[in-house]
């Protein structure tokens, strides 16, 4: 009885192999699920004087690796105001009211591996290539420094030169001494570096992804370089940066709570990974609830698969030939029996 089982059970474990590899060939799906997201939770709270009122905060943006969802905001019946100020940041502002306290929450999903970049408008790029906040002293030096370096010379020599792994010539060594000296930090510099050579770039607020209580932000640069921002961590000389393990708050030096007065508000932000649950997601968003095959499978099934298995429903041979489709399409049998 085994040997006469033996080549049926080879037989049907090739057709499953077989069909697994047909349906990714043809049809495109990927052999085995790849989850590349991550997702975080993430709850800000603020305190502040009674004479700081209104307090307003940076929010989170959407960006190639992370998308802001299910934004929720306690106030404690304060009037909340969000907009977008000139700098394209959002914004949130409580009015003033009985309570000092608030809180903001949000998930934030984190793509491992950065998706197609939206086309950055001409707008935008302009916005991040201004020079007018900086002193006429400080242009001046940035620009001695890169005045003979095209932009993608520029690129990394900015980078390089703040971070101390190349060496001015003497005659730059007294621009770059003030253009260190001028801004309040090595961020600000290489931003100035970058965008007196005609690249857009700007100052980003980033915290690490890992769980816990937050209570400050860590300033990097971005500059754009031909279809994509690039980030640079000009304190430790590392450009360009990976981001997996970052998640980008706000753009500039803004504090990210601050009162009326422009002093900083205290906040602290409470960071919690959400284990599992973009398993959920997948099945929710390749299942189609009312087709019998994708209800078993991990891919939703073509349109035409689908109507021809729900044309031959009618029949009662059909549970014999489920456990023929199971192993073809990669489904588990239903565990009905034959008709007799």
């Amino acid at each position: 009885m085994g040997r006469r089982v033996l080549p049926l059970v080879i037989a049907l474990a090739l057709l499953g192999i077989g069909g697994t590899l047909l349906r990714s060939w043809r049809l495109g799906y990927p052999l085995v699920p790849r989850i590349t997201e991550q997702e975080w939770h993430v709850r800000l709270s603020v305190q502040w004087e009674a004479s700081q009122a209104p307090v307003s905060l940076l929010l989170p943006r959407d960006n190639d690796r992370q998308d802001i969802q299910d934004e929720r905001i306690f106030s404690s019946g304060l009037e909340v105001t969000i907009w977008i100020d000139r700098d394209g940041r959002r914004r949130l502002q409580w009015a003033p009211g009985d309570a000092t306290t608030a809180s903001y929450e949000a998930e934030i999903t984190v793509h491992t591996s950065a998706r197609p970049a939206a086309p950055s408008s001409a707008a935008d790029l302009d916005r991040w290539r201004r020079t007018d906040g900086l002193s006429p002293a400080l242009l001046a030096a940035a620009t001695h420094l890169t005045s003979s370096l095209s932009p993608g010379e520029a690129l990394r020599r900015c980078a390089d030169l703040l971070a101390g792994r190349r060496q001015p010539s003497p005659e730059l060594e007294a621009s770059l001494r003030q253009l260190r000296e001028g801004t309040r930090s090595l961020a600000e510099a290489l931003v100035a570096c970058w965008r007196s050579a005609g690249l857009p770039a700007r100052v980003v607020q980033v915290l690490p992804l890992k769980a816990g209580i937050l209570t400050h932000t860590t300033f990097l640069t971005q500059v754009f370089d031909r279809t994509r921002w690039l980030a640079a961590d000009p304190e430790r000389g590392l450009f360009p940066l990976r981001e997996r393990a970052l998640l980008i708050w706000a753009w500039g030096t803004t504090p990210l709570a601050e009162g009326l007065d422009g002093r900083p508000a205290r906040w602290q932000i409470e960071v919690q990974r959400r284990p599992l649950v973009l398993w959920r997601k997948f099945f929710e968003r390749t299942a189609n609830q009312t087709s019998f095959l994708a209800r078993w499978s991990l891919y939703q099934l073509p349109p035409d698969a689908q109507r021809s298995s729900a044309s031959s429903s009618w029949s009662p041979w059909v549970p014999c030939w489920l456990p023929f489709y199971g192993t073809w399409w990669g489904l588990a049998p239903s565990g009905r029996s034959c008709p007799s």
